[in-house]
């Protein structure tokens, strides 16, 4: 088990492409972009209700959510990501 204070480490086990590879073709996509807040995260928490397990939501987001990340964790939710640049960034969102 990999103990950490930094909360960056959280995912170590867990790279992008391989999440990414794994959820192939059993992903849901959802764009947020263009949404004022608090709708992405409203949108990004309904969607995530209808994946299955072993499926995955693709998101296309500006920035990494940080209000997010706590209440994914406390759902039982993983996520990995993904910068394209600095207002496109990929989420992957899993359990």
């Amino acid at each position: 088990e990999i103990s950490s204070i930094d909360d960056k480490k959280v995912n170590v086990e867990y790279d992008y492409d391989t999440i990414e590879q794994r959820f192939a073709g059993k992903m849901s996509e959802v764009d947020v972009r263009h949404l004022e807040m608090p709708m992405p995260m409203v949108t990004i928490l309904e969607e995530i209700e209808n994946i299955d397990q072993g499926s995955a939501l693709y998101v296309h987001h500006k920035k990494l959510p940080q209000y997010l990340i706590p209440e994914l964790k406390d759902r039982g939710y993983q996520y990995v990501s993904k910068e394209i640049d600095e207002s496109n960034i990929k989420l992957i969102i899993f359990k």
